[in-house]
């Protein structure tokens, strides 16, 4: 049993856009994104690039976070 929640794929297609080169961004910058992935140590967000950005679950909340699931949720916009 996998602990990795995703988008269906025909959800990632409606959300397509042209993705920006990561090589582009700059360290610091503040996206919003769309939580595409949820993992037992993060989330993965759409911030527009050509990868997605990894959020951290030690970024979550200042609070410890034993279920991720508890915080975020597919689908929903983050600013990072």
């Amino acid at each position: 049993m996998s602990n990795k929640t995703e988008l269906p794929f025909e959800e990632l297609k409606k959300t397509h856009h042209p993705k920006k080169p990561i090589k582009d961004l700059n360290e610091g910058e503040i996206f919003e994104g769309k939580i595409v992935s949820i993992v037992n140590f993060g989330a993965f967000v759409d911030i527009g690039a050509d990868v997605n950005a990894l959020l951290h679950i030690s970024e979550i909340s200042d609070d410890f976070v034993s279920n991720i699931h508890d915080y975020l949720t597919i689908g929903e916009k983050k600013e990072i």
